[in-house]
């Protein structure tokens, strides 16, 4: 199951959460659940764990109210990638990251785009499978969503010197 929702949140809302790209973020990689030696032997990104609770409640009932999902825990990420750590890694001058699922403990995870561009997330029926199913294209405040586990990879737009957008991961009330 994957569902797109453009427009996703209100133009207040998506501002708010475009400020947090003006405070610190941590070096990190993904996927995060294997073990590297250098971040740049994966995919190089920089995070920041979103702990506004003012910007998690409007985003969790806006995605409750568009999905008609029942969330009890929402983890919130915003993230940015720079090309120039990208072309430091195995996937310079590639156009798509590691195909990988998402943790074990989210039932549901996605994206939410904060700009236009040729990046976005390709979708595959197994991690094993390098071609995509299913490719949707990073558009400002555009929400893609999915099964935690469907195997999906960030597609790289060579062009853009840095990807941000906010990852998250939901775990439904049982």
């Amino acid at each position: 199951m994957i569902q797109i929702y453009d427009n996703f949140l209100t133009n207040s809302v998506y501002l708010n959460f475009l400020k947090i790209f003006e405070e610190s973020f941590v070096p990190t990689y993904e996927p995060i659940g294997n073990t590297y030696i250098n971040r740049f032997e994966a995919y190089p990104c920089h995070e920041k764990i979103i702990e506004d609770q003012n910007l998690i409640k409007d985003f969790v009932e806006q995605y409750q109210f568009k999905t008609n999902i029942p969330i009890e825990k929402c983890k919130i990420l915003a993230r940015k990638t720079y090309i120039d750590e990208i072309n430091q890694s195995p996937f310079k001058n590639k156009t798509q990251g590691f195909i990988h699922k998402d943790s074990d403990s989210a039932d549901f995870a996605g994206v939410l785009y904060l700009e236009n561009s040729k990046s976005g997330t390709s979708f595959h029926d197994t991690e094993n499978h390098l071609n995509p199913n299913i490719f949707v294209q990073a558009k400002e405040n555009r929400l893609v969503t999915y099964l935690a586990n469907v195997a999906h990879a960030a597609n790289i737009d060579l062009q853009k010197k840095v990807r941000m957008n906010i990852a998250f991961f939901i775990q439904v009330k049982k």
